[in-house]
Order: structure tokens, then sequence, then C-alpha cells
């Protein structure tokens, strides 16, 4: 299963008013717009792209990380709802991890959230 979560969530937060054009506009400097996410239980980890100025990458958050960081003792969530819920983090750590690294492929562990 697929999405293209940076741009509906875009869509929604400016659809609820909740960030009007120049703050979507510096967040787009500031952080990275995070799409195509797959949960890939084989690699226990969600692939996903990310674009920062125009720039595509791609990256993957274990799913140990998801937990570690976003989950909730006792609840079991699946790690691709928790990515959906904290993609705009996970894109932030995503761009730093990559603009340190600058290797081609990102993966994000917990010390990374």
């Amino acid at each position: 299963m697929s999405f293209d979560m940076g741009r509906q969530f875009s869509q929604f937060l400016k659809g609820k008013g909740l960030v009007d054009e120049e703050s979507a506009a510096q967040r787009n400097i500031d952080s990275a717009d995070v799409f195509g996410a797959v949960d890939d239980s084989f690699s226990e980890a969600v692939n996903f792209r990310f674009n920062v100025r125009g720039v595509e990458h791609r990256g993957a958050v274990t799913h140990d990380a998801l937990r570690d960081r976003h989950g909730v003792p006792g609840v079991s969530e699946p790690e691709l709802a928790l990515f959906i819920r904290h993609a705009p983090a996970i894109g932030r750590a995503a761009m730093i991890k990559q603009a340190r690294s600058r290797s081609g492929f990102v993966v994000l562990e917990s010390g990374d959230l």
C-alpha cells in the first residue's frame, strides 16, 4: 500500500486553515516533503521517498524506530499508520541525516528520530 502523504498532508492543513501559503513555503525550505510510503515487512521497515528543495531522495525508517519513538506501550498499531501520523517529523529527520551523510539512501533508526 502506498500513499502520497506529503501532498495529502499539505492539502489537509491548507484546507483546514491550519497553515497559510507563507508558512507552507517556509515549511518547504525547512523540511522535506514525504511521499510514496510502502511498508516492507520483509525488511521490517517503511520505505519512502522525500523531496528536499526539488531533489528526490529515498529512505527507510525501521519498524523498531517507529515503535520506540512513536508507539504507545500496550497498544498494537501498524507501523505504516505510525509513519503516516508522524510523516513531517520523519521527513525532517531524513533531511538532516541525508545532509550529514550525503548518501543516496537514508536509513532512520531509533537514535535518528
